[in-house]
């Protein structure tokens, strides 16, 4: 007779810290903030809600640990990697790729701005301290690129603007799980960015462009 294979409560008992965490960004990426909950995760892993209280005082802990990772992952992880390119131009165009790297890791970032931008009182300021840093950061490369420190502040908010319309555009598209549109708006993004390396005045229809879908993505956020 073949074994019987465990059940998977028995064979997760021993689950880390981690392991909790990466469900959780897991669990934001598929149904928001809202959706986080101690009991969900425990059926989704397969144990008891005790094993839980191991690792988290409450469900306040794992938020906390979810930004921690989401702040270390998504910004400072992709700062370190991008110092490490001696070009700022080529600085530039792989800020795209190192911080648009994963469909699932956007939708977990559209979740918790849309979060932040509801007031959430554990959220909201730690999503204001990550935008401040990336701001910070890219506009550290248009000065490294030579532009006065007036212009490259406002590169570095279009690039911003930019970064946003793409995110909230993976949140509509998420739902449909809808990678290609994602790429076709990624490939969009990419060529706003060697416009931005290439000279000092973006051409004013990609710019337009730009606004415009952002525009009719802000419009359907509202409804």
């Amino acid at each position: 007779k073949g074994q019987t294979p465990a059940p998977r409560a028995a064979s997760r008992r021993l689950l880390g810290r981690d392991a909790w965490t990466d469900e959780a960004v897991r669990t934001l990426a598929t149904g928001g903030v809202a959706a986080i909950s101690v009991e969900r995760l425990a059926e989704a892993l397969g144990v008891t809600k005790g094993s839980f209280y191991w690792h988290f005082e409450n469900r306040e802990a794992l938020v906390r640990a979810v930004l921690e990772r989401w702040e270390q992952e998504g910004t400072e992880q992709v700062i370190e990697a991008l110092e490490a390119i001696a070009d700022p131009r080529e600085r530039l165009v792989q800020l795209l790729a190192l911080s648009l790297d994963q469909l699932d890791h956007l939708r977990a970032e559209a979740a918790l701005q849309a979060a932040a931008s509801a007031g959430d009182p554990l959220i909201a300021p730690v999503v204001a301290r990550v935008v401040r840093r990336r701001l910070a950061y890219t506009e550290s490369i248009f000065r490294a690129l030579g532009l006065p420190r007036g212009e490259a502040a406002t590169r570095a908010r279009e690039r911003r603007l930019c970064d946003r319309d793409v995110r909230l555009c993976c949140r509509e598209l998420g739902l449909l799980g809808g990678a290609l549109e994602l790429e076709q708006e990624r490939a969009g993004l990419d060529a706003l960015t060697l416009d931005h390396v290439h000279a000092r005045h973006p051409p004013r229809h990609r710019r337009r462009q730009s606004r415009l879908r952002l525009a009719r993505l802000d419009h359907a956020e509202a409804t």
